[in-house]
């Protein structure tokens, strides 16, 4: 028998770590379509587009697959739980949420981008515009998109706090965005706090220095804003026409309504999005600003996969809005 004094060593066997069962909810196509906003089918276009990206970061045999990944990060972004919340229901210890929602959020802002864009084709882009035109009584002609800002709650920073302040008395990000006939993204900016105002934020978007140095999506094109954005050649906020005495008053009330009916669709647009991602809804929970910048436009990206790879069965647009407009009551 082996003595203290003995100079053999004694190496405890290392115990093998633990794992809890993996849920990912996917009994029945309805459960997974409340629980990550995306059918079967959508979700399997989406993983075929990053799954290589997901898999090249995997490290070890017991590590998360690119699915489960994916999946965890839907639900992270469908409903804003808290990572200890998210961890009990998918299986997974909070910190493991916390890498993977990171790493997602990466992979989806790398290989999504293009999905925020005009349309290619001249003929889809004027396409677009008929069907503004139409929207309208009587119609306003050679609409190109609607631009808005949106605020997008966060956790108080630790670093400029005070500059993330809005005039709800809110810490947020200040999102701009342009939207389509189709209510998706033809551009998103999420870099600014929520003190900026919105016209500071037009003033260093691309749009405007695109717009300014003559670009058009097609000949005579113009965006739609509300009244806080300034009067120019190719933004029409809604008091352009507010001009007393100049103006006949039937006229003006003919613009107005049909200026509100168009640029509704922005507000329904922004209440699709958040209702949709429901991160968007209260705070998103992380500490770095610059981070939750990243999710904003990640969800955005998502928005429009969804609206561009969806079929008619799929559409739940009506649904999600009647939800929004029931909790705002």
């Amino acid at each position: 028998m082996l003595s203290d004094s003995d100079d053999s060593i004694n190496i405890p066997q290392r115990k093998r770590p633990r794992f809890k069962k993996r849920l990912t909810y996917e009994e029945t196509d309805q459960e997974f379509k409340e629980r990550y906003r995306f059918t079967r089918r959508l979700f399997q276009l989406l993983l075929n587009e990053v799954e290589d990206a997901l898999e090249k970061q995997r490290q070890k045999d017991s590590d998360l697959s690119a699915k489960q990944k994916l999946l965890i990060a839907l639900r992270f972004y469908s409903s804003g739980h808290y990572y200890y919340s998210l961890g009990d229901m998918q299986g997974v210890h909070k910190s493991t949420i916390c890498r993977v929602v990171r790493e997602v959020t990466h992979v989806l802002n790398e290989s999504l981008h293009e999905y925020i864009k005009w349309p290619d084709s001249q003929r889809e882009r004027l396409e677009m515009s008929r069907r503004f035109f139409e929207a309208g009584i009587p119609g306003i002609p050679n609409i190109c998109g609607l631009i808005d800002g949106t605020y997008v709650n966060i956790t108080p920073p630790s670093e400029y706090e005070a500059q993330f302040v809005n005039r709800h008395h809110n810490h947020a990000i200040n999102a701009m965005a342009v939207c389509g006939a189709d209510m998706e993204f033809l551009y998103l900016s999420s870099r600014w706090p929520g003190s900026t105002n919105d016209c500071r934020v037009l003033r260093n978007s691309s749009p405007h220095d695109r717009f300014e140095n003559g670009w058009r999506p097609f000949d005579n094109a113009v965006l739609l804003g509300d009244s806080i954005y300034p009067r120019k050649r190719w933004l029409i906020p809604r008091a352009q026409w507010l001009i007393p005495g100049v103006v006949p008053r039937a006229q003006a009330h003919l613009y107005y309504e049909s200026h509100a009916k168009i640029r509704s669709k922005v507000e329904r647009c922004f209440a699709l999005w958040k209702g949709r991602f429901r991160i968007l809804k209260e705070a998103i929970r992380v500490n770095d600003p610059t981070y939750a910048a990243v999710i904003i436009k990640v969800t955005a990206y998502l928005h429009n996969f969804l609206i561009k790879r969806r079929i008619p069965e799929e559409n739940d647009d009506e649904e999600i809005l009647e939800e929004e407009m029931l909790e705002e009551e």
